[in-house]
């Protein structure tokens, strides 16, 4: 994603759901969702290594930044979890 702003990038979360590592700009939606080294890495629109340099460092290591992908959807956006999260929301409104 090369996004100058991006409010919160469902794509990304897509990707982490299918084991895809992310590779993004630091944007708001991003930075809640990127966790850089476990599930993606940032790159810098104004340096012209920065986006091949990360995707060499998961290129490099895509194993790890798979399964941090997988493991990151799962503890964050999971449906269950989203489901869970709302029904202890609602419990704390009664």
């Amino acid at each position: 994603s090369a996004s100058y702003f991006e409010a919160f990038g469902i794509v990304n979360i897509e990707a982490l759901r299918e084991g895809t590592p992310v590779i993004c700009t630091e944007t708001s939606g991003s930075l809640d969702i990127l966790k850089q080294g476990v599930n993606g890495e940032f790159f810098d629109l104004n340096n012209e290594r920065s986006l091949l340099n990360s995707f060499n460092k998961i290129n490099n290591d895509w194993e790890k930044y798979s399964k941090g992908a997988l493991e990151s959807f799962e503890n964050d956006y999971s449906l269950s979890l989203i489901s869970n999260r709302t029904l202890d929301l609602i419990r704390l409104l009664k």
